[in-house]
């Protein structure tokens, strides 16, 4: 049987840029904070993945991978109890993969569940727990949990 709870999903689609509506990347990260009712300082999440130098600056005309990491910032405080991530490493640097792998392994290890779609090897290897693979729509291999 299931138990129904209060909780937040945080997902990120593999092209965020539909997620960015807002005037500047601190009040993307705000709207977010705002809504789960939670005081933390936008800036903390910023400086975190590289975006400090940028929270001013309008979302869609950040690169990429900036946008990719501005989307990151702006669904994941408030401290979901769910993560959906599709390719989150997509258009990213090194230093922003490295920061993106710090962020979701302080969430998962806090107790948010993570799911993530991914053809990088490196952040599956640092994250998973459990790794299914999917070709052609259809599970091809699931090896035992990791340990």
């Amino acid at each position: 049987m299931c138990e129904r709870r209060p909780g937040r999903i945080a997902s990120l689609p593999q092209n965020p840029t539909a997620l960015l509506h807002r005037p500047t990347v601190r009040s993307e990260v705000r709207l977010t904070l705002d809504r789960a009712r939670e005081p933390d300082d936008p800036d903390q999440m910023l400086a975190t993945l590289g975006l400090l130098a940028m929270a001013e600056r309008y979302p869609r005309d950040l690169s990429s991978g900036e946008r990719q990491r501005a989307a990151l910032a702006a669904v994941l405080p408030g401290r979901p109890d769910l993560v959906l991530l599709d390719e989150p490493t997509r258009g990213m640097d090194p230093f922003a993969r490295g920061a993106l792998i710090k962020v979701v392994a302080a969430l998962r290890d806090a107790g948010s569940a993570i799911v993530l779609a991914t053809h990088d090897a490196e952040l599956r290897d640092a994250l998973a727990d459990r790794v299914v693979t999917v070709c052609g729509g259809m599970v091809t291999e699931q090896p035992a949990m990791r340990t």
